[in-house]
């Protein structure tokens, strides 16, 4: 069988001498194993005078000569993880499951004094789709590099267990904003509502990119049931936080997210103005037609791009006039003039004809 990384060459491999040492100390022996300590040696030289072709070269050549030398593929895999080549990892891994448990290898990785090769062993897992994976990641949580932390919660939201759900709310309150980010997507990636009083604090997070995942997971997570949760983010003195609970509450159907929407119109921030109108036009409510109609000249375009759609959804004849002054403008965003014209047309039909 061909080797399918023989061909494999990229610029882009760098630091890896930790890595190929690293395959000398995850438990590969057997036989050749001296040779196979030369090959990875001189492969490391190569890597450490930045000629990283010619040190996957040597390694794939000794794979060629020696395809059942574990400790020349162990190298060659520990080289893919750490470069993120995960595809390529998987063939590898596949390769070496008849003489080295994956399993076994994993193990080793996650614990490996090389936060590269921990990070790749957690991408390896989540690809994997194995939910008994879990229990490996979990230590990885609490690693000490936040790279190796954002791999593990990946992981977990990939393996899409609702047992792994759990076990992220602990990465909710990581000091990296970017693991709080990552483990709320990965919870809606495992669509566990349970999780959804545990996203409120976030949406008063420091962070605006946590904020904006944490609005957009209550609203995809929130289930009939949950509303008095919702209810409570209303009277909130955080702008954001009124109008996630109140576009949760409308994609429930709830009214009572109507009066805090309309509140949010006005709002200096134009994703909160924007999600109002979305929020609204989801409740099909035709008597804040006139206020979202204002927003058609709303100094963001993407205001008044949602103002358009929810013009057309509402079916406003009022809002006709400035759809149509939209549409004409030549200052206007052509891609917005063009949408104007189409809910112009639509909402043309919905006028009635003078007499």
């Amino acid at each position: 069988m061909k080797d399918p990384l023989a061909g494999l060459k990229t610029p882009c491999f760098r630091g890896i001498s930790a890595l190929l040492a690293a395959a000398l100390t995850l438990g590969a022996a057997g036989c050749g194993a001296s040779a196979s300590r030369k090959e990875i040696q001189k492969a490391e030289a190569f890597s450490q005078a930045r000629e990283y072709e010619k040190a996957l070269r040597t390694l794939n050549d000794a794979v060629a000569a020696r395809p059942k030398d574990v400790a020349l593929r162990e190298a060659r895999l520990a080289l893919l993880l750490e470069v993120e080549r995960l595809d390529l990892a998987r063939q590898e891994m596949d390769i070496l499951a008849g003489a080295f448990p994956k399993k076994k290898f994993l193990l080793a990785a996650v614990r490996h004094s090389d936060f590269r090769v921990r990070r790749g062993a957690a991408q390896l897992l989540g690809a994997l789709g194995d939910p008994s994976a879990a229990s490996t990641l979990v230590p990885l949580l609490n690693d000490s590099a936040v790279e190796v932390r954002r791999a593990a919660v990946a992981a977990l939201g990939n393996l899409r267990d609702h047992r792994s759900a759990a076990l992220l709310r602990a990465a909710l309150r990581d000091p990296s904003w970017y693991v709080r980010a990552d483990a709320v997507e990965a919870i809606v990636k495992i669509r566990d509502a349970s999780i959804v009083k545990s996203l409120i604090p976030l949406l008063s997070d420091e962070e605006s990119y946590v904020r904006f995942v944490a609005a957009r997971g209550l609203r995809d997570l929130a289930e009939p049931g949950q509303e008095a949760d919702l209810e409570g983010l209303l009277g909130s003195s955080n702008a954001f936080a009124r109008v996630a609970g109140a576009i949760a509450l409308a994609r429930l159907g709830d009214t009572r997210a109507v009066p805090a929407l309309r509140e949010a119109l006005e709002e200096k921030d134009w994703a909160v103005r924007r999600d109002a109108i979305s929020g609204l036009a989801s409740l099909k409510d035709r008597a804040s037609a006139a206020a979202i109609r204002k927003r058609l000249a709303d100094s963001e375009a993407r205001v008044r791009l949602e103002a358009l759609l929810a013009a057309r959804l509402l079916r406003d004849a009022g809002a006709l006039p400035a759809v149509e002054r939209m549409a004409q403008d030549a200052r206007e965003d052509r891609n917005l003039r063009n949408a104007a014209r189409v809910v112009a047309r639509d909402l043309a039909r919905e006028t009635p004809p003078a007499r």
